[in-house]
């Protein structure tokens, strides 16, 4: 059974239909990005108003996390060099209520330039949430000209889960985007990776599931988090790795192909510094509606293929299987309603079902001895 030491439980109510138990997965979080600046244009401090609309800074935190606190190194070119520093919980993101009004937490806090401060937490954040750090330069008056710079840490947190099969013989570790992170099924049960996992237990296989497939993510993002900690699970006896949907909205150029391909040599290292007798399966990017995407798409597939045959395939425990053919990409029926019709990418349930079959079919057939 997981250690719930130190965690209140009472709080896990708000939480609503999921089940969750405290699962220690890592001991970072993966929130630690290099120095940014706020915002596309410099904010300037005003009386707190609600109304005044201050840079945010929004890191993904995936699944359901438990925080112990935060530290924010600030720096600012204003002239008395203090930075007004909240941090606030947003609104669901699957709920696509982008208005709803974010909770406060513990204040607004004045830190010096050049310094650190740690916020105590003390809290969840649930998976289909943000955080943001909302920041003023103190200023005397409106002053456009100037900026806040700011590094934003996870100090001390647990991951949560909804597979609550923590005394599981083997664990089976799941790397993607919105497409394993589920957006558009109905269900938790209805998600590919949970599929999958389904599948092993079918085989009298007794598999827990760590989900580490996070909305929005690209192949890079997937580099960052692994840098940081976000993907330090203490065991993985099989790998599945995803990545490509969202590499490819903007284009995907020679800069971009190379990019993608540096990641997927990254997380086979990744497997061979952690896990070096565990198999890795390098899923081709699932299905899409538009044309210009899945041309895209065609690249990133065969590009995943040729880098796991240049890895050494089977024999280095590397396997390709493309997904792009999981089911007839024009069909509607196989894509979630509230996608954009000219550009449909995640499933629906009868898409994501369709998707975990050709998976499994795939996994089957390898016999792997676990």
């Amino acid at each position: 059974m997981a250690n719930t030491k130190g965690f209140p439980t009472s709080n896990v109510a708000p939480f609503g239909s999921l089940e969750l138990l405290f699962a220690k997965e890592g001991k970072h979080l993966g929130l630690n990005r290099n120095s940014l600046s706020l915002g596309t244009a410099p904010y300037t401090h005003q009386p707190y108003s609600g109304v005044n609309t201050p840079g945010q800074f929004v890191p993904d935190v995936g699944r359901c996390f438990w925080i112990d606190a935060f530290s924010v190194d600030v720096y600012t070119d204003a002239p008395k060099g203090l930075v007004a520093c909240e941090l606030l919980i947003d609104a669901p993101r699957d709920a696509f209520n982008y208005n709803a009004p974010p909770p406060a937490l513990g204040g607004v806090y004045m830190v010096k330039s050049g310094d650190s401060k740690t916020i105590t937490f003390k809290n969840f954040v649930h998976e289909n949430s943000g955080l943001l750090l909302l920041t003023w330069p103190y200023v005397d008056a409106a002053d456009n000209t100037k900026q806040v710079y700011v590094r934003f840490n996870a100090m001390g947190g647990y991951e949560l889960t909804n597979d609550l099969n923590f005394n599981a013989r083997y664990t089976y570790l799941a790397f993607g985007d919105s497409i394993f992170d589920g957006i558009g099924a109905t269900a938790g049960k209805n998600m590919i990776p949970f599929l999958i996992r389904d599948n092993l237990i079918d085989k009298g296989l007794d598999f827990r599931l760590v989900n580490k497939g996070t909305a929005g993510m690209t192949s890079r993002d997937f580099t960052v988090y692994k840098e940081h900690g976000h993907f330090d699970v203490e065991k993985a006896d099989l790998i599945t790795w995803c990545f490509g949907i969202n590499d490819v909205h903007q284009g995907f150029d020679a800069a971009q192909q190379n990019r993608y391909r540096a990641a997927i040599r990254d997380a086979m290292r990744y497997r061979i510094a952690r896990f070096p007798k565990t198999p890795m399966v390098f899923f081709g990017p699932t299905p899409v509606i538009n044309e210009t995407r899945h041309a895209n798409l065609e690249i990133a597939r065969n590009a995943v293929r040729e880098e796991v045959v240049n890895a050494g395939g089977a024999a280095k425990g590397f396997y390709y299987k493309n997904l792009g053919d999981a089911f007839n990409r024009y069909d509607t029926a196989f894509y979630r309603p509230e996608d954009d019709a000219a550009d449909r990418v995640h499933g629906s349930d009868a898409g994501y079902a369709a998707i975990a079959q050709a998976a499994n079919t795939f996994i089957d057939s390898l016999n792997l001895k676990f």
